[in-house]
């Protein structure tokens, strides 16, 4: 929805002005306006982070794998099976 998404944007702009060299990003169950974007659409938000949906990247020589992928049940069903 329009409020999920304009948070998303809140978040992307906050994480862009942190003094870090490097930013990893991985959604959850509780993330279901990145659901909706796909793996591209957050990729396009988040500019300058890396989003891992399901695969890895080697960062500062730490090598990180980050799926989204939740088991369980609850109300907050993005990236359940």
């Amino acid at each position: 929805d329009e409020r999920s998404l304009k948070q998303l944007a809140d978040a992307a702009a906050w994480l862009r002005e942190l003094p870090v060299q490097h930013r990893v990003l991985v959604g959850g169950n509780h993330d279901g306006a990145m659901a909706a974007l796909g793996a591209e659409g957050v990729r396009r938000l988040f500019e300058g982070a890396t989003y891992l949906q399901d695969e890895e990247v080697v960062v500062a020589g730490l090598r990180i794998y980050g799926s989204p992928l939740s088991i369980g049940h609850s109300g907050n069903a993005a990236f359940q099976p």
